[in-house]
């Protein structure tokens, strides 16, 4: 009995895997040089490569991940005067959240034909705005700095609505009348 406490106590005290610590030193995984105290986790892979009793998570949040006001239309430009509305409209998403949101995936559409989906990773960082517009040239557009440009998608002078969405999630629905007061 007291051979098998001392084989285990020399186990704890190797370092079998070579990475410069042993069971003792902290190393949750002896068998794989890859996992010591001093490696970097990588997030989300369901492995403690730093030994530190959990995997990394990443600040990161896909579109399928977030929920209903998650997301929400700030600005809107439907007609504007520095340029004319096939050049010149745009409108700003906040993030409401802590957590950067990949937005590829969203959708954008109103609640007639118009719609376009996010097709490429924008990354919008948490408690952040995004401008989308339908022209990205400043020289152009009226100087308006696009985080991501559209088309297939168009602002109406009068009534429309925006609506942003992914699946059946609705993160924000912003309708307008064409009045001075927006919306």
């Amino acid at each position: 009995s007291s051979d098998v406490c001392s084989s285990d106590l020399n186990d704890e005290l190797t370092d079998d895997d070579g990475d410069g610590y042993s069971e003792e030193d902290g190393d949750c995984n002896d068998g794989d040089a890859a996992i010591n105290p001093d490696a970097a986790d990588v997030a989300n892979d369901g492995i403690d490569q730093d030994c530190d009793g959990q995997d990394a998570s990443s600040s990161n949040m896909s579109i399928a991940q977030i929920s209903a006001g998650d997301l929400v239309v700030t600005e809107i430009m439907q007609n504007p005067s520095a340029a004319d509305d096939s050049v010149g409209e745009w409108f700003e998403i906040y993030n409401d959240t802590s957590f950067e949101i990949d937005l590829n995936g969203l959708q954008i559409r109103d609640e007639g034909s118009d719609t376009f989906t996010v097709s490429e990773s924008v990354i919008l960082n948490g408690y952040s705005r995004a401008v989308f517009a339908n022209n990205g040239d400043l020289a152009s557009n009226g100087g308006v700095d696009a985080d991501y440009v559209y088309s297939g998608f168009s602002l109406a002078n009068g009534d429309d609505e925006i609506v942003l969405l992914y699946d059946s999630v609705i993160f924000d629905l912003v309708a307008y009348d064409g009045g001075p007061n927006f919306p």
